[in-house]
């Protein structure tokens, strides 16, 4: 799951004109385009992107400790 997250932001970085474009079309049938084009600019979408792609490689390195310190403990037999 930290994977497509990964590359979901990773695409956003990338392509984050692609991406505004999206979310603003979806978005604003939910606030309006006026709105919506606010919310869903390049580099909100360009900042989200980095978020995303920050948190789920810290995510990955939080999950993968646990699960090694499990093995290597013995915790949970």
């Amino acid at each position: 799951m930290c994977t497509v997250f990964f590359l979901l932001g990773v695409y956003t970085i990338r392509k984050p004109e692609s991406t505004a474009g999206f979310f603003n079309k979806v978005g604003s049938q939910m606030y309006g385009k006026k709105i919506a084009d606010r919310l869903y600019s390049s580099r909100n979408i360009l900042w989200a992107g980095w978020a995303f792609a920050i948190f789920t490689l810290f995510t990955a390195a939080q999950a993968t400790y646990q699960i090694v310190h499990a093995i290597v403990t013995g915790a949970g037999n």
